[in-house]
């Protein structure tokens, strides 16, 4: 799918980050601190203005595309809480993912959420032993 550059994905963002995410963003020369904020334990996207920190509403870019993370690559799959795997409506791409690829950006999302939970409870550990 080509992205329309639209930003309805970068509005009120409430994108999950992995810590492989983050270690990449950081190797780009941005702090942890600028583009983060914590939600129930996970790490997410700060949003600035309404908008994800890495988006542009003026440029209607993300400074970060070519390194997004891998949620954003993902999208327009969303994950629905009683629901499951889906096409975000948000999206004015929707109907250009197939159902193959909804299935295949659906099982690297669920192993993402799985990693992302993994990392959230192992952090929640830690924070425990200190």
């Amino acid at each position: 799918m080509r992205c329309s550059h639209c930003g309805k994905c970068c509005e009120k963002t409430e994108m999950e980050l992995s810590n492989k995410d983050i270690e990449k963003l950081e190797r780009m020369g941005y702090r942890r601190e600028e583009f983060t904020v914590m939600n129930n334990g996970v790490t997410q996207l700060r949003n600035v203005g309404g908008w994800c920190y890495f988006y542009s509403p003026v440029e209607k870019r993300c400074r970060v595309y070519g390194e997004r993370p891998l949620g954003c690559r993902l999208y327009p799959v969303v994950y629905v809480v009683n629901e499951g795997m889906m096409v975000d409506e948000l999206c004015p791409m929707e109907q250009m993912i197939s159902k193959q690829e909804l299935r295949r950006k659906g099982k690297i999302l669920e192993n993402l959420l799985k990693k992302i939970d993994n990392e959230r409870q192992q952090n929640r550990i830690s924070r425990i032993r200190i």
